[in-house]
């Protein structure tokens, strides 16, 4: 799966009655948001829609971000109440190293009491280096 599928996934399924669904997607480009809008029009129709019946999320894209820089730091300070993140962007070593960065970031949030760890999942395909960053990212 890639980054762009679950993120329809989660649009999709990711609602229960009672909770708000609030997603941030950080990408290199420059315009996700089309390219996504290209893909699945509704889903960027459905943002922010309050009708009954429909899926209710909000996407917020933070485009131009590498998230091995410093405007990743900057940015993940803004999304402290994160529950969850999820790593695909498209190779094993990138997404270890991108996990391990998140996990250092709202580690750093965290002893600063400014929030909780979230979980992390990063899509690694090797099972040798899954072990290896299922202890990395999980041990508090």
């Amino acid at each position: 799966m890639n980054g762009k599928e679950l993120l329809k996934a989660i649009c999709w399924c990711g609602q229960m009655v009672g909770y708000k669904l609030t997603i941030n997607v950080f990408d290199k480009s420059e315009n996700l948001s089309s390219i996504i809008e290209s893909e699945a029009p509704e889903l960027i129709k459905l943002i922010g829609c309050k009708a009954k019946g429909e899926a209710q999320y909000n996407i917020i894209f933070h485009d131009g971000v590498d998230v091995l820089s410093t405007k990743f730091h900057k940015e993940i300070k803004k999304v402290a109440n994160t529950t969850m993140a999820f790593v695909l962007l498209g190779d094993d070593e990138l997404n270890i190293r991108s996990a391990i960065r998140l996990r250092e970031l709202f580690g750093r949030l965290s002893l600063d009491g400014k929030c909780k760890l979230p979980g992390i999942y990063a899509a690694v395909t090797n099972p040798e280096k899954t072990d290896i960053i299922n202890t990395i990212i999980t041990s508090g």
